[in-house]
């Protein structure tokens, strides 16, 4: 019986250091530009790419989490906006957390989330 609660606080303490190391990760794009964030991430092996309307896709599965890329069409041969998508359990309810970098005018960055919210709908 005490090992059961022993195994059960353990498991407690790990899934709360799990969530607190997604939740690092939250906040930031973690890259100093989209085409870097590109780069890097289509280069992880557990990286899934897929497109939709024109947009690539990089996903990943953390933990207990998800996390996806979204890269804007391509505008001159490169992307100008990248959106970075968490599905994560906060307090034992899902949350989904939205960041972005542009590197567009204000105008294109305006239209570009615009179209995001339209594929994520």
């Amino acid at each position: 019986m005490k090992t059961n609660k022993i195994l059960s606080v353990v498991f407690t303490i790990i899934i709360m250091l799990s969530v607190n190391a997604v939740a690092a990760d939250v906040d930031t794009i973690q890259y100093a530009s989209v085409s870097k964030a590109f780069e890097k991430l289509k280069a992880e092996p557990s990286a899934v790419i897929s497109e939709k309307q024109g947009w690539t896709i990089i996903s990943f599965e953390k933990e207990i989490s998800f996390v996806f890329w979204f890269f804007a069409p391509k505008v001159n041969q490169v992307s100008p906006a990248v959106f970075k998508k968490i599905i994560a359990p906060n307090n034992g309810v899902i949350e989904t957390k939205i960041i972005s970098l542009c590197e567009a005018s204000q105008a294109v960055c305006k239209e570009i989330t615009q179209q995001f919210k339209n594929i994520n709908n």
